[in-house]
């Protein structure tokens, strides 16, 4: 599109106009594996724009043995790798402690292709509550 013509692509239009969508996700829990909490497939005949992504995490009591916590968000283009594109991680064992992540992204993803939060929690006891949010304005191709 030309600068100063009277007409909005419908992406434009999307880019400029539509709100955006959100997967969010918040939880008090206790010790956990690899859990997804927000995650994003774009669907066929579809792309997105992945405007943002949050993650917090937030330890409200403590552990009776410490542990590696915290969270990892990752892309997987549809039928390839999956890349880490970051982690944060803590091994305090001290209640009131927390981490987080925010990251304005404004990539592309195309249909089939995945964006996913993640937290884990070794310790033994204890909780952390989560916060995770994706943001995306998502399109017809």
């Amino acid at each position: 599109m030309q600068i100063g013509s009277s007409g909005t692509s419908e992406l434009e239009n999307i880019l400029l106009n539509a709100p955006p969508n959100a997967v969010n996700n918040t939880i008090n829990t206790g010790p956990h594996s690899v859990t997804s909490r927000s995650t994003y497939t774009v669907p066929a005949g579809k792309r997105a724009l992945i405007v943002s992504v949050n993650a917090q995490a937030y330890r409200t009591s403590t552990p009776t043995t410490p542990g590696e916590w915290g969270f990892t968000g990752s892309i997987k283009p549809s039928g390839g790798a999956t890349a880490i594109y970051f982690r944060s991680l803590s091994s305090s064992n001290v209640a009131y402690t927390s981490i987080a992540h925010v990251d304005v992204l404004n990539i592309f993803l195309n249909a089939g292709d995945v964006i996913d939060i993640q937290t884990n929690d070794g310790s033994i006891g204890g909780t952390i509550r989560y916060n995770t949010g994706i943001l995306y304005k998502e399109f017809d191709l």
